[in-house]
């Protein structure tokens, strides 16, 4: 006999290695007209490529995620305490992104490099998973575990049982799987010997199932 209904919410959660180091590059340049931008920051992202290329790595594994050049203005004060922001020429940005392995060899071959490119290439790096579908559906299927177990406890105290699920639901946030990592200033000045030893942290997610079953008795 039908006796309602029970919703309960599971918790699935998964911590995985990363297995993909992305390399996010940034070069930005001032000069004073637009094709002088344009030109220069051609030649140093020529000029990355081929640093890069000497360890190994495929011209082509350099992807761009930004482009963009602007007027430049900068701020100067006058008498009377006025200010007057006067053209100073053309601002460019070129963004680029290099997804590598999990290999601390290559990695600080390629970081070294950088550090001690001849261009003004700043970079950052974090890590992530290469198949985050396959990480999401292992929380959900977990989730779901967690949900029926803890109805099942429940109807059982109530002196019912579960019977046909009425309705699933999950929660729909994407999730990211990073692990940032952050060097400071004097570990990537120019010329420096050597890189930190670098070791990646897990990477942990979740996801919340809800579940609405009937009780039967």
């Amino acid at each position: 006999m039908n006796q309602g209904t029970i919703e309960v919410r599971g918790q699935g959660r998964a911590t995985v290695d990363p297995d993909v180091a992305v390399v996010a590059l940034t070069i930005s340049v001032i000069r004073d007209s637009y094709s002088k931008t344009m030109t220069t920051l051609n030649d140093q992202i020529d000029t990355l490529r081929d640093e890069l290329s000497e360890q190994g790595i495929d011209r082509e594994q350099l992807k761009t995620t930004g482009f963009g050049i602007e007027e430049h203005y900068e701020r100067q004060e006058r008498k009377n305490y006025n200010t007057e922001h006067i053209f100073a020429g053309f601002d460019g940005t070129h963004s680029l992104e290099l997804r590598l392995p999990v290999d601390t060899v290559l990695l600080n071959r390629v970081l070294m490099a950088v550090a001690d490119s001849e261009t003004d290439a700043r970079f950052s790096l974090s890590f992530t998973i290469r198949d985050p579908t396959r990480i999401k559906r292992k929380m959900l299927a977990a989730g779901g575990r967690e949900a029926r177990a803890d109805a099942e406890v429940m109807a059982e105290a109530a002196g019912a049982s579960l019977g046909a699920v009425l309705r699933i639901d999950y929660t729909w946030n994407e999730v990211h799987f990073t692990s940032e990592v952050t060097y400071s200033a004097p570990e990537m000045s120019v010329g420096h010997s050597a890189m930190p030893d670098i070791e990646p942290n897990s990477i942990s997610g979740s996801e919340e199932v809800r579940v609405q079953w009937e009780l039967v008795q």
